[in-house]
């Protein structure tokens, strides 16, 4: 990936939005008041009014999108990404849309397995960065990280040690999937 331009900013914007259009589609059929948010044990924690959560949620993931776009544009001064950057700048997007449709799912009533979906979604979440984590030269991290790190000897136990944190907590939440 290039840069974060407006082009990019835009279209991960629409992106996070998106979702709004199936709960509008979806409108009357959703219940008055929504749950959007579970405990473990799928029981419902959070609730709000129907045109809130359909309206809502969609406008807080591209804010939080144009947040974390604004904090990546701020470190990133070059021309080229990191990695790791790349698969943040997706992130909101893609949850925006598997969240959202998991909201309109379980308020439809069609039993979705929220606990073994949500696993799965943070595990490979986590696979991902772990795998990246790897993937940052030296020269990247004394740009990017607070505190920069000291010597590249100091900087590869650390990100090494990071990886096999984030794929050991991957491999766990996938195969909770199967436990749960």
């Amino acid at each position: 990936m290039k840069k974060i331009d407006a082009k990019l900013i835009a279209l991960t914007t629409i992106i996070c939005m998106l979702p709004m259009v199936a709960g509008i589609a979806l409108y009357k059929d959703l219940p008055d008041v929504m749950t959007t948010h579970w405990t473990f044990g799928e029981k419902a924690d959070g609730w709000m009014p129907k045109s809130a959560a359909v309206f809502l949620m969609p406008v807080l993931m591209a804010v939080f999108q144009l947040v974390m776009l604004s904090i990546c544009k701020m470190r990133v001064k070059t021309q080229a990404l990191p990695k790791l950057f790349s698969f943040l700048i997706w992130l909101m997007p893609i949850l925006s849309i598997l969240l959202y449709a998991l909201m309109l799912v379980t308020n439809l009533d069609m039993n979705a397995p929220i606990d073994k979906i949500i696993c799965l979604i943070l595990g490979i979440m986590f696979l991902i960065i772990g795998n990246y984590s790897t993937k940052m030269s030296f020269e990247d991290a004394q740009k990017y990280m607070h505190p920069a790190p000291r010597n590249e000897a100091s900087f590869r136990k650390m990100s090494k040690l990071l990886a096999y944190g984030f794929i050991g907590i991957g491999i766990v939440l996938l195969a909770l999937v199967f436990i749960v």
